[in-house]
């Protein structure tokens, strides 16, 4: 189904035109209310993405002058440094490199092809990445050059490993910093722990998708892009349940729920099953049970507990 489709489909049971624009444009923001909370019912199978970053250094400049640097362009000193320019910050002055050769910089640094110079004036491994914009809940990090899992850690764990923030070598864990403080993506940034000391290595993370509001712009897209076709009616009927309750049709609104509630619970067993004979260990009391119906249970065969 398209957004759309999806939007008349929910005015139609409210009882609003859906050709009315102010009446589509408020069923859009619930919309957008309603899928967020579709997603957030359960870790879907089918919001699981993967996306990389390149291990890079961070080159502080001052003074730049012409066209700004741009990504893959080659990057040289007078004195026979080169690199390749992964991003330029051109507010901070941070020019983001990769594949340096071992010659240290010095003096003018300029871009091969857009022309763009500046002093150099400092360099560091880089410590912090920004990750995609649709991330919402992190799975996992591994080293795909050289094919290292990373561990995910805390802040505290970090602290009490690098208070500094300083150390160089390679990267064992990755943390959670928040979120990017000087754009308005709401991009999610990391660390590495210690600074990767290797630049133009590839970290692949898995992550689960976080949605972005839908304008007009999207009406005719295709919702599988980011809904599974099973939780698609979900929508349908929590627009519907929201715009019921903004006309104090309180009833009305709760049969909606009750259809939202069916769909998502047939969802979520498939969601289960998607995984075939997989089995679920039982944990300290809680959790699922294998398909066996046996639950997590262990027994000491050697040693002793006391």
């Amino acid at each position: 189904m398209t957004l759309q489709q999806v939007l008349d489909m929910a005015l139609k049971r409210v009882g609003l035109l859906e050709t009315t624009p102010i009446f589509e444009d408020q069923a859009r923001l619930y919309a957008n209310i309603a899928a967020k909370d579709i997603i957030g019912e359960s870790n879907w199978w089918w919001t699981r993405r993967t996306a990389t970053f390149r291990t890079t250094r961070r080159i502080t400049v001052t003074g730049h002058t012409g066209d700004d640097y741009n990504a893959a362009e080659e990057v040289t000193t007078g004195g026979g440094y080169s690199a390749t320019v992964e991003s330029w910050d051109s507010t901070n002055g941070y020019l983001y490199v990769y594949s340096e050769n071992s010659t240290t910089p010095s003096g003018t640094i300029t871009g091969g092809t857009s022309g763009g110079a500046a002093t150099y004036s400092s360099r560091e491994f880089t410590r912090t990445y920004l990750l995609n914009s649709e991330v919402d809940k992190l799975h996992y990090f591994v080293n795909e050059t050289d094919g290292t899992p990373l561990a995910i850690i805390g802040s505290e764990a970090y602290v009490e490993a690098d208070p500094e923030r300083d150390d160089t070598g390679d990267a064992g864990a990755v943390v959670v910093e928040g979120l990017d403080s000087e754009t308005d993506t709401g991009q999610i940034v990391v660390s590495l722990l210690p600074r990767h000391s290797t630049t133009n290595e590839t970290v692949r993370y898995g992550y689960y998708l976080f949605l972005p509001d839908w304008t007009s712009d999207d009406d005719s897209t295709d919702l599988k892009r980011w809904l599974h076709p099973r939780v698609q009616p979900a929508l349908v009927f929590g627009i519907a349940r929201l715009y019921k309750q903004e006309k104090g049709d309180d009833e009305g609104s709760l049969i909606e729920q009750r259809e939202y509630t069916n769909i998502i619970n047939n969802a979520k067993k498939q969601n289960h099953d998607i995984q075939g004979n997989r089995t679920y260990r039982k944990q300290g009391g809680i959790g699922r049970q294998t398909r066996s119906g046996r639950g997590f249970d262990f027994s000491v065969t050697s040693g002793s507990l006391s």
